[in-house]
């Protein structure tokens, strides 16, 4: 008699999301690559009225994996207690470290889930930084990586933006921890200006649109990519971040990266980024004026480290899942 494979249940619901911020294209890319594995059962929503959020949570998620062996919450922390074992992602700590740059929902719903998660659940994160980080914080041993990847490919065939002018691109949301306000002050004091634009791509969501820049809210993937590509520089001053995705499509593209002294963006970027002080409007000027006069044959460009690829992404998950018994397998399946 032949027994039945050990399946995990996992939640995706950011994949199906038309967001553009680093967590939605992380759990696009896992969705992607759980998918085809029939020993996975990949579950896809966009709950965008917090009314959707707090039925799934409760009500549809619980019954959805009650069958499973294994269950993953990609990007949000489970809420209902369930006996299955269970894996949480948790891709930084802004919600304990930056409360004043969270929403209140995150601080009065989500908190409370993540530090019952903590308690009860394991832990994986997306990079060796926020690893430590967590370990530290909390005082937890034994937090698993799977990284965030780059599609090398997809750039490589990708033609870049050409506009009139030259530009420099910052991709995040327009909330006060990506720190687009000192960026647009310092593009101003900079005197770059008068050749060369600045674009900032991102959704909006609670902080103030900036001047002085080119405002994109929701370009497509394919659009996005071009716009990277094409661009003198990306500039990434963020405050604090759990990985970085922008320095790694930068580097994929062929663009130079600047971006804020963080210890995940050294992790992340390798010897090739250029680095400023986030809090200081005059060492970002001066990042935009190194970026505005090199030639193009001085620009220093890295590479995506391996660690992001696909199929090292792939061989975190299936190490993270054995431990619990599932092999995942490439059969054919598809989303909940």
């Amino acid at each position: 008699m032949s027994t039945r494979s050990k399946r995990v249940f996992v939640e995706a619901r950011s994949a199906g999301s038309a967001r553009m911020t680093g967590w939605e294209r992380y759990a696009r890319c896992v969705a992607s690559l759980l998918i085809p594995m029939s020993t996975a059962t990949v579950r896809i929503t966009d709950p965008t009225k917090p009314s959707s959020r707090f039925r799934d949570d409760w009500l549809a998620i619980p019954k959805a994996s009650s069958s499973s062996d294994l269950r993953h919450f990609l990007t949000m922390p489970p809420a209902a207690p369930s006996r299955i074992p269970t894996i949480t992602t948790i891709h930084d700590l802004a919600i304990w470290k930056y409360p004043e740059t969270t929403t209140r929902m995150a601080q009065n719903y989500y908190k409370p889930l993540y530090e019952r998660a903590l308690q009860r659940d394991a832990i994986v994160t997306v990079s060796e930084s926020m690893k430590a980080e967590i370990e530290d914080y909390f005082s937890v041993v034994d937090v698993g990586v799977i990284p965030n990847v780059v599609d090398d490919l997809a750039f490589t065939n990708t033609e870049p933006y050409r506009g009139n002018r030259p530009y420099f691109i910052c991709l995040g949301s327009i909330e006060p921890r990506k720190n687009i306000a000192r960026l647009v002050e310092a593009f101003a004091r900079s005197g770059v200006a008068t050749e060369v634009d600045l674009k900032i791509v991102g959704r909006r969501a609670w902080g103030e649109l900036p001047r002085m820049a080119d405002y994109i809210e929701a370009p497509s993937d394919a659009e996005l990519r071009s716009l990277i590509k094409g661009a003198r520089a990306l500039f990434f001053p963020s405050l604090y971040e759990g990985f970085g995705l922008p320095i790694i499509e930068a580097q994929a593209a062929g663009t130079p990266v600047y971006c804020s002294d963080l210890a995940v963006f050294h992790e992340v970027g390798g010897p090739a980024i250029s680095v400023f002080d986030p809090l200081d409007i005059e060492s970002i000027a001066e990042s935009l004026r190194t970026a505005a006069s090199d030639r193009e044959s001085d620009r220093i460009v890295g590479r995506p480290a391996p660690s992001f690829t696909r199929d090292r992404c792939r061989r975190a998950i299936r190490e993270t899942y054995r431990k619990f018994g599932v092999d995942l397998d490439d059969s054919d399946s598809g989303p909940a």
